[in-house]
């Protein structure tokens, strides 16, 4: 089965299932509410999750590695953190010069705020409850920090906000002292907060400890590692466990095996293992002080190891270790996880995922052992493997752990048979799995077994608030029944793990761990709706307050991981991984609603993992998309310049519905289109950037884009590295010729600016470059806000959010921005609501934040007064920051996409007639953008079309008329309308309308009559009314001349 085959079976199941889940969302309430029920959507199936990884490394690897040396640079994170402790920070400066001239430095300022989304949990590895006290829960992030919470997880509070490195892999509280607590860093698989690629991962920094109960942490000095390479057991800890007889610290650290803390010297000792001897190391204890630990393979080859891979055991709090490997343990094996049983010491169990290439028992090995802790010795084990769950009825039914990523096993803590699995999914047993259902998992198994991850049905929707990818668990010490689950959307607890079937309540209110890819934000001031695509968490839509750090529910309106997301007038366009685009409509209180379209290109290949595409921030209706037109194939611009008419809503691969391929719109062989953006003023210049693995990068310019076909002009910077990743085009919204581009690897001029629309080029990086053995940032994008002292430049890096009133080559002086907010938080994409200089950063790891404007932009902008009206009326529209043309026909002025008639015109004001026919008959708003536009200037602003008073059919025009004209009416309700034409006989000649259904409004409809006779013909308008009211009829007379 392909891809493509497999996504349109996946999405047409789901398709129902999403329009349903949106239909409750809307009704519940059509004014707008504080809060919004989340729309449930499903995710993609195992196959599809597995390609998804593979294509998020590819493309991310690509992003970032320096292109000299083909790698990302070793220990990145560490190197770049160094240098942005050097740049300036922007609330210091403001403390030093409190009175600083204007001109100096970047004296327009910006607060910033968290905005959301407050119930959506990132990806979580670390989770466990206060002995002492249930409601104290302490979490971690693996890019998120430590968080906090007192209320039984009804509310967070981030504890760690200060610290350069939020990677958090496991978490553990000393049993002996239980106000002190340690966590340990480093993510070995999966983690996207750096270099996405896997290949040089977001680095731990050390072991962190806590003394009053979880409030305050530092790092133990001992294992602070800075150097550059992956050479330190302290880069990648999967596991801090505490015995609860001698209070001795352990941690398991990949690639090395386990350290024990020695209280004496405050530095970790080697116990077991060996460096480089042992890919995937874990570690558990048990109420007796006893510890059991699982060794893997190295990498490659098998060097001489000082401990052989497998199972051991330690009763002398790890000064001994004794080989219990059962017999049938796999003879290679990667990552393994394991559980005592809590109410009898001496079970434990193990899953491990077993060596590259053996599918036997889904690649999965489960052994319950019985250990004789007097005798230090293996009594007897079980191997259980092929009892594990596998539901073959659908496609997400079984134990898939994706290479290691997500894996868990878990003992009821009153009962050792009672144990939970975690892959993909969470499955339980209450035989520890000593048997499975006879003739395999079936139907009616599923609420026994299946109790998270994935929904029962099979289809790769979501278990309802719960989350695939299974990481942590904790059981509650007053409560055996309840249990919290850690996992790839954050945090969930249930009341009764021994329940029938198992409910779960989302406990991510205020855990703000939501791994962002993209932000954006609304264009309307006083519009706080943000959008975003996320790692695993599709696309969140939701609100924040302007005054206050809080948000609406979130709703995810997209599937699997989110990329890029726009707001338009009257749309909402979202995508997911490899260029999906879904259209929804926007209801009139601003929220996504039905119908939705799938509107990307159906004949377009080979696209990004987290793919590019623009929509006109000058007419909503235009639509630009790279790609290829076969696998392999040469990449070019489509275009769709009426993007909002297309109905396509049952096939998710896409449409070719009034798509252009505009083959002559292309970069050379061998690059991929990167980046694209369209200028506002002036307005239709198209920008794009093709980037390729070995040479230059190219830029390309298109002027009348939303008309063209050919004729792009090549502004390619001349000093960009070979091989560097156009990862962002800014253009400033007051000059097009203000170009501001940013280059995503490591070790290359990261950043370029023109202020001649290209012509010329300079490297502006500045200060954010290379020191020395210190690395710059990776830079993933760029905006430009229009303060009334001249321009703002900001840029969202690896390392937090900078800014810079001034480009002087590379004496640049950047500042880092939201130090307290945000700090080094990786920030994937700044964007920015233009006319009033409101900023979304979207981070990956701790959410969204805002950044609010305490300047004056300076932005053409429109008043249009009065703001509403009914067509036929005047309106006055005043320039501000631009001047008119005095002549009234070198103005232009649109009602949506309707051209208005300009009755007067000075420099500053307009007089114009509010035109029929701006709202299509079927659209739901009556709220409108008008556009002014003078020269290469233009401005938009809301108008609001109210329905006629009155049902009124009007004179045509022309009259008399040559093949066509327009037929206007009026109609006060929504109402059916059937339109017909008689000759002077009486006999019905045409009917260009029937019964078709139109909302309130003034319309005026053109009809082609090129198939009759020259003459005299009535024209009768019948109006059904749909709720209410009578139905009326009308009639006119009109002349045709052939």
């Amino acid at each position: 089965m392909t891809r493509n085959t497999l996504k349109h079976l996946l999405f047409t199941t789901f398709l129902a299932l999403g329009l349903f889940a949106l239909f409750l969302f809307l009704a519940q309430d059509s004014s707008h509410k504080p809060k919004v029920t989340q729309i449930e959507k499903p995710n993609s199936n195992q196959v599809e999750r597995l390609e998804k990884k593979a294509a998020r490394g590819d493309y991310y690897f690509r992003m970032l590695q320096n292109p000299a040396t083909n790698k990302i640079p070793d220990n990145a994170r560490q190197r770049e953190i160094q240098q942005a402790k050097q740049i300036p920070q922007r609330q210091n400066i403001d403390i030093q010069f409190p009175h600083k001239q204007k001109g100096l430095l970047n004296f327009q300022n910006f607060s910033w705020k968290q905005a959301g989304p407050y119930d959506i949990g990132g990806r979580t590895r670390a989770m466990a409850v206060d002995i002492n006290d249930p409601n104290t829960i302490i979490a971690g992030g693996v890019s998120g920090g430590i968080w906090k919470s007192t209320d039984g997880g009804s509310s967070w509070e981030l504890k760690t906000s200060d610290f350069t490195n939020l990677s958090v892999t496991s978490l553990a509280q000393d049993p002996t002292d239980p106000d002190t607590w340690y966590y340990v860093t480093g993510e070995f698989l999966g983690n996207s907060a750096s270099d996405r690629g896997f290949t040089a991962p977001y680095y731990g920094t050390g072991v962190y400890r806590s003394t009053d109960n979880g409030e305050t942490w530092s790092i133990i000095p001992s294992t602070q590692d800075e150097n550059a390479s992956f050479s330190s057991p302290f880069d990648f800890m999967s596991r801090v466990v505490i015995s609860p007889v001698t209070g001795s610290v352990f941690i398991a650290s990949h690639g090395f095996g386990v350290l024990k803390l020695n209280e004496s010297t405050q530095e970790f000792e080697l116990v077991l293992g060996g460096a480089g001897e042992h890919r995937y190391t874990d570690i558990v204890t048990n109420s007796n002080g006893d510890l059991l630990a699982v060794i893997s393979e190295a990498d490659a080859g098998e060097p001489n190891q000082t401990n052989d891979p497998g199972v051991y055991l330690s009763t002398d709090d790890g000064a001994n270790w004794t080989n219990v490997t059962p017999s049938t343990f796999p003879g290679t094996h990667r990552r393994s996880v394991a559980a005592f049983a809590p109410s009898a010491p001496d079970s434990a169990y193990i899953l491990t995922l077993k060596g590259q290439g053996d599918e036997t028992n889904q690649g999965v090995s489960f052994h319950m052992l019985d250990l004789d802790l007097g005798g230090e010795t293996l009594e007897n084990s079980y191997d259980r493997s092929e009892n594990l769950p596998n539901f073959e009825d659908g496609s997400v039914g079984d134990m898939e752990m994706q290479g290691g990523y997500n894996m868990m096993v878990a003992v009821k803590p009153n009962d050792p048979d009672f144990v939970i699995v975690g892959g993909i999914n969470l499955f339980r047993s209450t035989d520890g799995f000593a048997t499975s259902p006879t003739g395999g998992y079936q139907e009616e198994d599923k609420d026994e077994y299946w109790i998270g991850g994935y929904a029962k049905d099979n289809n790769g929707s979501q278990y309802s608030n719960h989350h695939p990818d299974q990481h942590e668990f904790f059981f509650d010490q007053n409560d055996p029944n309840r249990m919290w689950s850690a996992h790839d959307g954050g945090v969930s607890v249930t009341d009764n793990i021994t329940a029938t079937s198992v409910s779960w309540q989302d406990m991510n209110e205020g855990y703000v761990t939501t791994q962002f890819y993209s932000a954006a934000i609304s264009s309307q001031i006083g519009d706080n709706r943000v959008l975003g695509g996320t790692q695993d968490n599709g696309t969140p839509f939701f609100r924040f307050d302007s005054k206050t750090s809080e948000s609406t529910t979130s709703s995810d309106i997209s599937f699997g991981d989110g990329g890029y997301a726009y707001f338009t007038p009257s749309h909402l366009f979202v995508s997911r991984q490899n260029g999906s685009i879904v259209r929804y409509k926007k209801s009139d209180g601003g929220d996504p609603t039905t119908p939705l379209a799938y509107v990307d290109p159906i004949d377009v290949e080979e696209q990004l993992f987290v793919h590019p595409y623009v929509v006109d921030p000058n007419d909503e209706s235009i639509m630009y998309y790279p790609g290829a037109n076969t696998e392999g194939g040469t990449w070019n611009i489509w275009r769709n310049t009426q993007v909002n008419d297309i109905n396509n809503n049952d096939n998710p691969d896409g449409t070719t519905e009034n798509w252009e391929d505009l083959s002559s719109l292309s970069v050379p062989s061998g690059y991929e289109i990167s980046a694209l953006t369209v200028s506002r003023n002036p307005a239709n210049i198209l920008f794009y950037a093709g980037s390729s693995q070995n040479n230059q990068p190219v830029l390309y310019k298109l002027t009348n884009s939303h008309e063209a076909t050919s004729g792009a002009q090549d502004i390619s910077i001349p000093d960009a590295a070979n091989g560097a990743y156009i990862h962002d085009i800014e253009v400033s919204p007051t000059n097009a010729d203000d170009i501001t581009v940013v280059i995503s690897n490591y070790q290359v001029e990261s950043i370029y600016h023109t202020r001649d629309g290209g012509e010329t080029w300079q490297g502006v990086e500045g200060n954010l470059g290379d020191n020395g053995g210190d690395l710059g940032p990776s830079v993933r994008s760029s905006v430009t806000i229009p303060g009334e002292q001249g321009n703002i430049y900001f840029v969202g890096t690896s390392t937090g959010i900078y800014s810079t009133t001034n480009f002087d080559g590379p004496d640049t002086s950047w500042e880092q921005e939201a130090t307290n907010e945000i700090g080094y938080a990786v920030v994937e994409q700044v964007n920015a609501r233009y006319n009033d200089g409101t900023i979304i950063a979207g981070t990956h790891g701790l959410g969204m934040y805002r950044g609010s404007f305490d300047g004056t932009v300076s932005l053409p902008s429109i008043a249009v007064n009065p703001n509403e009206g009914r067509a036929g009326d005047k309106v006055t529209i005043a320039a501000s920051n631009f001047e008119f043309n005095s002549s009234p026909e070198d103005n232009e002025v649109t009602f949506g996409t309707v051209i208005a008639n300009v009755l007067e015109a000075t420099t500053n004001e307009l007089v114009v007639e509010v035109p029929r026919g701006a709202i299509p008959r079927d659209y739901e708003s009556n709220t409108i953008q008008v556009k002014a536009s003078s020269g290469n200037v233009s401005a938009s602003q809301t108008f609001t079309l109210l329905p006629p008073d009155n049902f009124t059919i009007k004179q045509n025009y022309p009259n008399p008329f040559n093949l066509s004209t327009k037929i206007p009416f009026d109609i006060p309700a929504d109402t059916r309308v059937t339109l017909t034409i008689y000759d002077t006989n009486g006999r019905k000649v045409l009917q260009p309308i029937r019964e078709e259904t139109y909302n309130a409004g003034s319309y005026a409809e053109r009809v082609d009559l090129s198939g009759l006779a020259s003459g005299v013909y009535i024209y009768r308008i019948y109006v059904e009314a749909l709720s209410g009211g009578d139905d009326a009829m009308q009639s006119k007379q009109m002349t045709f001349i052939k």
